[in-house]
């Protein structure tokens, strides 16, 4: 008797633990489920974001650079600076914005070279720490920067392997894309 109480005790707490086994399982699915669901929202919510910032920065540069031809002659760094101009150059340039703005704090002023605009500057503390420019086409209303820093010199806005717009030239030299962003 006391065997088959043993037994069925031992049968009890087996299907209990199966039970919580089961449980926990489910529980670690369920788990597992609500932070792929989470983590895929956040992407989405990441992507939507890009490409509404992809969409206002492609507005803006149309915008401004139809209106870029009025402020030619004026300094290199305010353009950057002011207005719907800060949101395209920290867009174009990323990290390296404000890297971009302390080497154009001594800012030339905004030229003609062909029918593209250019502005550039250096660090105030002398050209020879770096360098930065930019390049506005009109026609096609595509924006480049351009960063000389430490005898490289980083072009954005331009793609792999392209030749720099020929503005740059005038600027720093004929180079190729080598790092475009």
């Amino acid at each position: 008797m006391i065997v088959a109480q043993v037994k069925a005790l031992a049968k009890f707490i087996l299907k209990g633990v199966a039970l919580l086994l089961v449980l926990l399982v489910l529980l670690y699915a369920a788990f597992k489920l609500w932070e792929y669901q989470a983590i895929e929202t956040k992407r989405a919510e990441n992507v939507a974001i890009q490409n509404r910032l992809k969409n206002q920065f492609e507005d803006l540069t149309r915008d401004q650079a139809s209106y870029i031809p009025l402020v030619v002659g004026g300094s290199s760094l305010d353009y950057v600076q002011q207005g719907n101009g800060e949101f395209i150059f920290s867009y174009l340039l990323g990290s390296n914005y404000k890297l971009y703005q302390e080497l154009m704090e001594d800012s030339a002023q905004i030229i003609y070279v062909g029918k593209q605009i250019l502005g550039s500057g250096c660090k105030k503390q002398g050209c020879s720490d770096g360098e930065a420019a930019f390049v506005v086409d009109p026609e096609s209303s595509k924006y480049y920067a351009a960063i000389s820093y430490g005898g490289k010199v980083e072009y954005y806005g331009i793609e792999d392997g392209a030749l720099a717009p020929a503005a740059f030239q005038q600027w720093h030299g004929s180079h190729a894309a080598e790092g475009a962003k």
